[in-house]
């Protein structure tokens, strides 16, 4: 879904890339639909149970980008490992963080 670089880490930007866009539709939520500055925070689960939470959002700004953000990302991952996420119906969201 995302490899980390240092600007998604430490500026907390992070453009949702076709792969986030997609996974966002398999949960409802269609970017496309967004007004700018809507936001969408979906509660999601670490590999170690402990509770986190996934915005998708467009910036206000006149572009309108589409960004996710990650609650306590910087404190699971570091630069270059890559973020993946399943959501099941039983299970919810969870997000995997496999090192670099």
């Amino acid at each position: 879904m995302l490899t980390l670089t240092n600007t998604m880490l430490n500026k907390s930007i992070i453009d949702a890339n076709a792969e986030v866009r997609a996974f966002a539709l398999t949960l409802g939520i269609d970017y496309e639909q967004l007004q700018p500055g809507e936001k969408i925070v979906v509660p999601a689960r670490w590999p170690n149970g402990e509770p986190t939470e996934i915005r998708f959002y467009r910036t206000a700004g006149k572009r309108s980008d589409r960004r996710v953000s990650i609650k306590e990302l910087r404190k699971m991952a570091e630069v270059g490992d890559t973020i993946t996420a399943t959501a099941s119906a039983k299970s919810g969201v969870l997000l995997q963080v496999v090192a670099a």
